[in-house]
């Protein structure tokens, strides 16, 4: 049988073959519609991959899965009466060892059925937000594959390959990791040719153990690139520049200090209409504006630069991206409210390093009295107790005038900040378990002409934080 036709699936004998499968029942020659791992989304005629994790386990869906339609499934193991329903259904069942790995080969082997030039990004800061510019330039004249909001994990990278089909003409992918070992096992299924790394800082440090152990994981992404590959070296990153020292690939180096050859000239981070560059590029310079500020939002940009410059795109082209890029929720957006508060919604995620830029943006962003809602930094193991002490005592000496921490470390954070000896230490300082146990009294605290920073990690969910004061600045209870 030909490998496949455009616009066609694998079929199940290939599906098998690649995630070294047992075909139980069924027949291997039938071609599905795709592939889901969810029945809440999945469509008749998929076939259906039953994954397993800490809170659910996909095995438990079959019968569902059978009932909406699914042309077949991939198990890991299956109970009698399950497999006879999908006998009488002529449903085809393939059975795998370890069905995340299965979903890993299967997203692999289409990717090498699909010419397209994929670049990996990866980083302990600014990876979601460089991959969304770098897909904003590139899809202006061509067509772009890019990860959902931030599917970049084993099982977010090999669905966002699935989508792959005959009319994309570059991959932008965002690979995340928590332990050692994923970056490597993403880049095998990726097979990128370019590769970025934005910043090694310490984050995820549990499993990671240390920032050399996070440079570590990071840096197989630039170790898997070969000759024919480029990697694009961020100059102001030490680390970055060790790792790409190590690799055999094309370097492209950008950045705002030294002599990159794609680098940030005349910054203006904090300017009131948003934070400004001068892109200087081998061949010509452009002044860039962008919807945001702070030096992360620039960062961002001078790495997507770099990218697009890589791949082909001119001055004016990344110019215009840039300049229409707005960032997603939750990523250093600043909200005017109507009650004439400012908000900077910086709820999705948090380590030490993005929680430093995220006060120097608070504090030196704007006018007004400046007020921090921080939550918890997850994933730091050893380090959790002093790096939320410091973090309080960095509120306190950038400036803020009333900090509230909420959760696990929050007396840590308030510690900290009572314990600096800046002259600027805040005004008021809370430490509470919930926003629950602090709503009441924010609402009395908060006034017109505050400027309000809300961050923390994913798991501290803070997003229910700012739509709390979304609704206040509307007059909702």
């Amino acid at each position: 049988m030909a490998e496949k036709h455009a616009g066609e699936f694998l079929s199940f004998d290939q599906m098998a073959r690649v995630a070294k499968g047992s075909l139980l029942c069924g027949t291997s020659v039938m071609v599905p519609k795709g592939l889901s791992t969810d029945t809440r989304t999945m469509h008749p005629g998929e076939v259906f991959l039953a994954l397993t994790g800490e809170r659910f386990d996909g095995h438990d869906f079959l019968p569902l899965a059978m009932e909406i339609g699914a042309s077949g499934l991939i198990v890991s193991r299956i109970e009698s009466q399950v497999l006879e329903l999908a006998r009488s259904k002529g449903v085809t069942v393939i059975q795998v060892r370890d069905t995340l790995w299965a979903l890993g080969e299967i997203a692999k082997r289409w990717r090498e059925l699909h010419p397209v030039r994929a670049m990996g990004i990866t980083g302990s800061n600014g990876k979601t937000t460089t991959k969304d510019m770098v897909a904003q330039v590139l899809s202006l004249n061509r067509k772009v594959l890019r990860n959902e909001g931030n599917l970049n994990n084993r099982i977010g990278v090999p669905l966002t390959l699935l989508k792959l089909d005959q009319s994309h003409e570059v991959a932008v992918v965002e690979l995340g990791t928590s332990e050692p070992g994923e970056i490597a096992r993403l880049c095998e299924i990726l097979r990128p040719q370019l590769g970025l790394i934005t910043q090694i800082a310490p984050a995820h440090l549990e499993k990671l153990g240390s920032i050399d152990g996070v440079a570590k994981e990071k840096g197989e992404l630039f170790r898997f690139l070969s000759r024919e590959d480029v990697a694009l070296v961020n100059l102001d990153d030490p680390h970055i520049v060790a790792l790409s020292e190590e690799c055999e690939a094309r370097r492209v180096t950008y950045g705002f200090e030294g002599e990159p050859m794609i680098r940030g000239d005349e910054l203006r981070p904090f300017a009131p209409e948003g934070a400004s560059f001068t892109l200087v590029l081998p061949e010509e310079r452009v002044r860039v504006r962008l919807k945001g500020q702070g030096m992360p939002i620039l960062k961002c940009a001078i790495a997507a630069s770099a990218a697009c410059w890589a791949l082909g795109a001119k001055a004016e082209e990344i110019l215009r991206g840039l300049e229409s890029f707005k960032p997603q929720w939750g990523r250093l957006n600043i909200v005017e409210l109507p009650n004439g508060m400012t908000l900077i919604d910086d709820s999705y995620n948090a380590n030490p390093s993005s929680m430093s830029s995220a006060l120097e943006l608070l504090c030196k962003g704007g006018e007004g009295r400046k007020v921090a809602i921080l939550g918890e930094m997850r994933e730091l193991g050893s380090m959790a107790g002093a790096a939320h002490r410091d973090l309080g005592r960095q509120a306190a000496e950038i400036g803020v005038d009333f900090l509230v921490a909420i959760g696990q470390w929050s007396e840590e954070v308030a510690s900290g900040a009572r314990e600096a000896k800046s002259p600027r230490r805040p005004e008021e300082v809370l430490a509470v378990e919930s926003f629950e146990d602090c709503e009441e009294l924010l609402k009395t605290r908060l006034k017109r002409g505050d400027r309000i920073l809300v961050k923390g990690s994913r798991g501290a969910a803070l997003e229910k934080v700012v739509e709390r004061l979304k609704q206040w600045a509307q007059g909702a209870d």
